[in-house]
């Protein structure tokens, strides 16, 4: 083999391995896997991802493993209760949080004079996470979700949804941004259980009646539960009211008239006579 077959032979071999690099670079994947959301991507496209903050502690804690079924939701309905991992902007990385209030439901805010921020109220039941009711934001201003009652008094309209970190208070969720919307939320979470101790129970997190918080003695946060008025299909018995008593004027009787000095000194002699 000459120089030149052997010159041409490396040409071709260099040529080989930079096409292979090249498909590489190009074609697998390097990192995490993009996610691929729509009608026609993968329902679900299950994965195993890791919790990245504290904000779902007691149910997923910072570091622990989950399952995302990313593209959940564009082949099944939205239900509250969810672990979802959602996106609030492009620029921040996904968080796992709750679904909390879904089309239709009706929330209302309540100020927490205890811990001078607010409470919320979802179709009249009390969020509460633990024992406490869930607090966020300062008192001294409204809320983004104060903001968003004004056009959802009826109730939240197709594709809103109320998100809420499992603690208060929470962070990126609807308690900092307000109402979010079904198509920025990338997929379902799944819990993957044995990742704490044995035995271990979640903390409470979820919205509870006003007849259980004042059983549990919430007297601070309980809202007045007034029974509406129950129809009844008797006719209203109409009572007899008596008339007025007719004031009649009664006259005094004519005095006697007096009768003279004169008179009555004759008066007298007269009768002193009589009785000689």
């Amino acid at each position: 083999m000459d120089n030149n077959q052997k010159l041409i032979r490396g040409i071709a071999a260099a040529i080989v391995v930079l096409g292979l690099a090249f498909v590489v670079y190009k074609f697998i994947p390097r990192g995490p896997r993009p996610f691929s959301l729509g009608k026609n991507s993968p329902c679900p496209d299950k994965r195993e991802m890791v919790m990245q903050d504290y904000y779902m502690r007691g149910i997923i804690e910072k570091d622990h493993r989950y399952t995302a079924l990313i593209n959940y939701y564009a082949c099944n309905p939205i239900q509250k209760g969810d672990y979802v991992l959602y996106r609030f902007a492009p620029n921040v990385p996904p968080v796992v949080r709750i679904v909390r209030a879904v089309e239709g439901d009706k929330f209302e805010l309540k100020k927490d004079k205890k811990r001078k921020a607010w409470n919320i109220f979802i179709n009249g039941d009390l969020l509460v996470v633990g024992n406490e009711a869930h607090f966020f934001g300062t008192d001294v201003a409204i809320p983004p979700l104060g903001l968003a009652l004004a056009s959802r008094r009826a109730g939240l309209l197709p594709g809103d949804v109320a998100l809420f970190s499992s603690w208060a208070p929470g962070d990126l969720d609807s308690s900092i941004f307000g109402l979010a919307n079904i198509e920025d939320i990338i997929g379902k979470v799944e819990v993957i259980p044995g990742q704490y101790p044995a035995g271990y129970v979640a903390p409470y997190s979820g919205t509870k009646t006003p007849e259980e918080l004042a059983s549990e003695g919430h007297k601070e946060v309980v809202k007045p539960h007034v029974a509406p008025a129950q129809p009844t299909s008797e006719a209203p018995v109409k009572q007899e009211v008596a008339p007025p008593a007719k004031l009649v004027e009664v006259k005094a009787a004519p005095a006697a008239p007096k009768e003279s000095k004169a008179k009555k000194n004759k008066n007298k002699k007269k009768n002193k006579i009589e009785e000689d």
